[in-house]
């Protein structure tokens, strides 16, 4: 099972205890005790120094075995969802029920779904690690906030560690064990936490809006919003794409780059159209057919060639020639 994160309410985390020396409350987003960040935009904007937390995989030394075994790798196409109603959330309905086009089935296709216990709200949820096919899916669930029963759903990207038989060289003998049994193949875009920094809920919820908002711009970098809806199967779509354009992750297209969308459709459509209609063809001319045979197989016109072209019947073998010539380019 992939390792489980540690996430805490906002309101727990802003009633942390005051330091022995009597310091300002720590800062629930950065987690410094002399900022005052409010909301997530102060945040953004803060001056504080805010604490390395994230490591791209290529600073890792991949010869310290005691450092692998605590970092978390980052899995695009992975997200770790809580906040999850336990009428919604029961294990044995579980992997039905958040498959369906009304929940997390809507953003893609699920591969993986694992179910888990979580006590982050009061009385106790339900949090689950569902796999997608690729990042694009995964970041599109992250961008859409959904609210069901008072609970307010949110989803970060998941992350997983290496298998403790891969890092002691042995083989592992689990059956379809979950966890890592080689290195990423991408080092540069691969990114890694420290296992004690996963506690930061408020950071790592925030990083994973933005590394879904910078994964979704590669995919979709406008939007055309009339045929999405038309094509979509899923019932929210307009709810996403709303949540995409209002958040200014994507653009809609620009009326006149729409309307020669259109018109490029409706060609495509007439084009369609005409392939569909018989083709009208001028009656072939087959006396002059048979005769340009005729003349290319004697040679240009050559008067003495016994092939020579006529219509006549006093020589019975070229007619018969010219009968047979006629069927063949008549079919």
């Amino acid at each position: 099972m992939y390792d489980v994160l540690k996430f805490q309410l906002v309101s727990n985390i802003n009633q942390r205890m005051k330091n022995q020396t009597n310091q300002s409350e720590i800062c629930q987003y950065c987690n410094l005790s002399d900022c005052e960040c409010s909301d997530q935009e102060d945040w953004d904007s803060c001056d504080s120094p805010k604490p390395k937390t994230l490591y791209s995989f290529k600073e890792i030394n991949l010869q310290n075995k005691s450092l692998l075994a605590e970092i978390r790798i980052i899995c695009k196409n992975l997200i770790y969802v809580i906040g999850l109603a336990p009428n919604i959330a029961k294990e044995d309905v579980i992997s039905f029920q958040l498959k369906k086009p009304e929940y997390f089935g809507q953003y893609g296709q699920i591969q993986k779904l694992i179910v888990i216990q979580s006590n982050t709200f009061n009385p106790p949820s339900h949090a689950a690690y569902i796999t997608y096919r690729n990042e694009q899916e995964a970041s599109l669930a992250i961008l859409v906030n959904i609210i069901n029963i008072y609970l307010q759903v949110k989803a970060s990207f998941g992350t997983t560690k290496y298998c403790t038989n891969f890092l002691k060289g042995q083989q592992c003998k689990i059956k379809d064990c979950v966890y890592l049994h080689q290195h990423p193949k991408d080092k540069d875009s691969t990114q890694v936490l420290k296992k004690e920094e996963m506690n930061n809920s408020k950071w790592l919820f925030s990083y994973s809006q933005k590394l879904a908002q910078t994964n979704f711009k590669k995919f979709y970098t406008s939007i055309n919003y009339k045929n999405a809806l038309q094509k979509s199967i899923f019932p929210t779509t307009q709810n996403i794409l709303d949540h995409m354009i209002k958040e200014r992750i994507v653009e809609p297209l620009q009326q006149q780059q729409s309307l020669n969308i259109q018109q490029e459709e409706v060609k495509e459509i007439q084009q369609i159209q005409d392939l569909q209609q018989p083709i009208y063809q001028k009656p072939i001319d087959i006396e002059k057919r048979v005769e340009a045979v005729i003349l290319q197989m004697d040679g240009d016109g050559n008067t003495n060639s016994r092939f020579k072209f006529t219509n006549s019947k006093i020589i019975p073998q070229d007619h018969e020639a010219i009968q047979q010539i006629k069927q063949y380019l008549q079919k």
